[in-house]
């Protein structure tokens, strides 16, 4: 009879597998759409004016220059290095040109997601790590941020990396060698280099390294194991770091290097709240982010045992901790911050707290009061309007929802339950953004102000554009174009309105590309000095940033310079 029951049961899963992989093929024919839906609208968006900073920066180095000492740049090097030789040789910010960084940044997104992905099969099953990858593609910040050229991108692949070789390392009780610590280490440190925001990340897992090793097991040789593992991913981080820092140094360009992407930071001045750009992602996968902060509750309820025993789960829980602190404490907090700070670790215990509903129907009640409370930090990082539309629309998908939970007779239609729940409004949301994206066509509107700027200056010659540089394949009129944020106006504003006039007064731009209204708030003294000496070009065409063109007025001793102004429309 128990044989029997044995061959039914192995004949049972031969069955249920072909089923399993026709629904994981499904899963990632979804996913694969919806990325290639997010592709396709952003080369309609055009560039973001972050992304056309970067590609200056690159385009600059490609030139010779040197980041800090020939020019102002604030954020480390690592990223515009490795674009130089690829955009070194564009003229103008065209089709082609952003095909290329679209490609780029779609590349580094699908191999940081392949990485997700073995770290998810780390803690779940294939198809509870498949609907985690929905998750993370489902946020609203992954399609804001992660198909755009920006140093976040490739700094998530770097820590995803180096938490992927942790964990691979990890075993019941002991917790990963000093070898493996240190490859993450250098990994991490390689993030650094890329965008300062990794240091969060970093901190996180040096926090979780130093916190296993005060609840490691009483034996003496791992608790030696787990110090020397902290030791070295400090040493790997701080080698790659330093290395970087070494470069610039031997080049003369050791003091601006640390003025222009330490000091600055440390000085930096806080203009938005810590959940600045978080309202929308949590109304959105509102049951994403409660189910992930309950696993993180049950997690901080069982820490000590859990960091004694090596437990997956930790290295994640104590990534999204510093996460959260990291996103209040920034003094800008940013979509590309929430992508690199919260994003991948929300989704890894998302994925465990769905996989534990799903295969325990107990734990429903079992996890109420941590839901309750996980609930209610939520909507206090909301805004009310926010809020009120959460509790209206979860509300009502929730009781639907538990409809079909109650008659769920299996863990795959429990599991099937909570994906579409958690998963459906993102991507509705994802197609409605593609959608708008597609209608606006703001590329269009991009290149004719491009062209129409490109038709007025000669191939080469400089162009004054504070922000953001709509023509970043040549020189800049000054070292400080970027200039509307509050922190280097007040670190420089003085100095940054004198080099602006000069480089008008000497003729060296002849072309001024401005938001008036950054320059009231920014660089009020340059904002007069375009009312006085300068004429507004009527013909250019509008932009969503309301950008104007400026053109110098001839000197008021010439006949030309008197007929000029008396013909003008000055501003």
């Amino acid at each position: 009879m128990r044989r029997q029951e044995a061959i039914a049961a192995e004949n049972r899963a031969v069955v249920s597998a072909p089923e399993e992989d026709l629904r994981l093929r499904h899963l990632w024919r979804i996913w694969a759409s919806a990325i290639a839906l997010g592709f396709a609208a952003y080369l309609f968006h055009g560039y973001d004016a972050d992304e056309l900073q970067h590609l200056h920066i690159a385009w600059r180095i490609g030139q010779g220059e040197l980041p800090y000492r020939d020019f102002f740049e604030h954020h480390p090097p690592l990223f515009p290095l490795l674009l130089a030789p690829l955009f070194r040789a564009f003229s103008e910010a065209d089709a082609a040109a952003l095909l290329l960084a679209r490609t780029i940044a779609l590349g580094i997104t699908l191999i940081t997601l392949a990485l997700l992905y073995r770290l998810l099969r780390r803690m779940v099953s294939p198809m509870t790590a498949c609907i985690g990858i929905g998750a993370m593609i489902a946020l609203p910040v992954f399609g804001r941020s992660a198909m755009e050229l920006r140093p976040d991108v490739p700094g998530l692949l770097t820590i995803t990396g180096a938490v992927l070789i942790l964990a691979r390392n990890m075993q019941p009780g002991k917790m990963t060698g000093a070898r493996p610590a240190f490859v993450a280490g250098a990994l991490f440190g390689t993030a650094v280099c890329f965008t300062q925001k990794a240091l969060v990340p970093l901190a996180g897992a040096a926090v979780w390294m130093g916190s296993a090793f005060l609840f490691a097991p009483p034996q003496r040789e791992e608790r030696r194991r787990r110090i020397t593992a902290l030791l070295a991913l400090i040493a790997g981080a701080g080698l790659v770091v330093g290395a970087c820092a070494l470069l610039f140094a031997v080049q003369g360009a050791g003091r601006a290097f640390w003025e222009h992407v330490i000091a600055i930071n440390l000085r930096w001045k806080r203009i938005a709240p810590g959940w600045h750009c978080m309202p929308e992602t949590l109304l959105l996968c509102f049951p994403l982010s409660v189910f992930a902060l309950t696993a993180l509750l049950r997690m901080l309820e069982r820490g000590r045992a859990l960091l004694r025993d090596a437990a997956p789960e930790t290295l994640p829980g104590a990534l999204l901790l510093a996460g959260i602190a990291g996103q209040f404490a920034t003094p800008i907090p940013t979509w590309q911050s929430v992508l690199v700070f919260l994003a991948p670790w929300a989704v890894c215990l998302f994925s465990l707290q769905i996989a534990r509903l799903s295969s325990e129907p107990g734990s429903l009640r079992a996890d109420r009061l941590r839901m309750l409370a996980a609930s209610a930090l939520v909507l206090c990082a909301m805004t009310w309007l926010n809020t009120l539309l959460g509790v209206a629309a979860w509300s009502v998908i929730g009781w639907i929802v538990w409809q079909f939970w109650r008659r769920a007779g299996s863990a795959q239609a429990r599991l099937s339950c909570l994906m579409a729940m958690s998963l459906t409004p993102g991507l509705v949301f994802r197609i409605g953004f593609s959608a708008d994206q597609f209608y606006k066509r703001e590329f269009a509107e991009q290149r004719r102000m491009m062209r129409y700027l490109q038709a007025r200056v000669a191939p080469g010659e400089p162009i004054l554009q504070p922000w953001p540089v709509l023509l970043p394949f040549r020189p800049a009129a000054t070292h400080h174009w970027f200039a509307t944020l509050d922190t280097l106006n007040s670190l420089a504003g003085p100095a940054m309105e004198s080099e602006y006039i000069a480089a008008v007064e000497s003729g060296r731009a002849r072309l001024i590309v401005v938001n008036p209204r950054h320059m009231e708030r920014f660089l009020p003294g340059f904002a007069r000095y375009l009312q006085i000496h300068c004429r507004r070009l009527r013909d250019a065409p509008a932009t969503r940033d309301a950008l104007r063109v400026y053109a110098r007025l001839p000197a008021k001793g010439t006949l030309a310079g008197v007929l000029r102004r008396r013909t003008s429309n000055v501003l």
